[in-house]
């Protein structure tokens, strides 16, 4: 009877670490949004690496002038820059000397700064 016993027991224990009870899989569902809508308002800034419009030349422009999504000098940024083009809070602006989606963080190296 003992076997039994034991028997039953490791076929319990088993079965509680292999699945999630449902009150873990409600409670994990109940907090996704919550996690979701967290990680979007930690967001800083627009994405604008999304260059598929551009066609070759275009990106080889982009190549050229060296341009990166985030300066590596902050002093040096698009925002404050004389060619940046901006469209608006949280949006990608443009430039004079590329086309496509520029980050108000970005850099490349015709930075000409605002006066």
């Amino acid at each position: 009877m003992n076997n039994r016993v034991r028997n039953e027991n490791e076929s319990a224990s088993r079965a509680d670490t292999s699945s999630p009870s449902r009150r873990d899989v409600l409670l994990r569902l109940a907090l996704f949004p919550a996690a979701a809508a967290f990680g979007l308002a930690c967001k800083s800034g627009p994405d604008c690496t999304d260059t598929s419009a551009l066609t070759g030349p275009e990106i080889t422009q982009r190549q050229s002038l060296g341009y990166v999504d985030k300066a590596a000098d902050a002093t040096k940024a698009c925002k404050l820059c004389s060619l940046y083009q901006a469209k608006g809070p949280e949006e990608c602006g443009g430039c004079t000397l590329m086309k496509g989606p520029i980050s108000p963080e970005g850099g490349c190296t015709s930075f000409a700064p605002k006066t």
